[in-house]
């Protein structure tokens, strides 16, 4: 997933002939998974081997409670499109 993150990355850029418009979101991805890695790395050397388990159940808590909090909101992003 990664490598075809970067590849979309190059692909996309003014410098390949792409409009370069989801660079920013493919760069935050990219990015969060190297910090993931790093920090799952880290964890397993440095500290106990159940320890990227315990960040992976706390990462996924966070967001599931964010999406059943946001999915309540009232927002206008959140409702459905009808369309006629």
């Amino acid at each position: 997933m990664l490598t075809l993150t970067i590849t979309g990355i190059l692909s996309d850029s003014r410098f390949a002939g792409g409009a370069g418009s989801k660079a920013g979101r493919r760069v935050l991805s990219a990015a969060a998974m190297m910090t993931g890695a790093l920090v799952g790395a880290m964890a397993v050397l440095h500290g106990h081997p159940r320890l990227p388990l315990l960040f992976a159940l706390a990462l996924l808590a966070a967001v599931t409670t964010a999406a059943i909090v946001l999915a309540r909101a009232d927002a206008l992003w959140v409702r459905p499109i009808v369309r006629m």
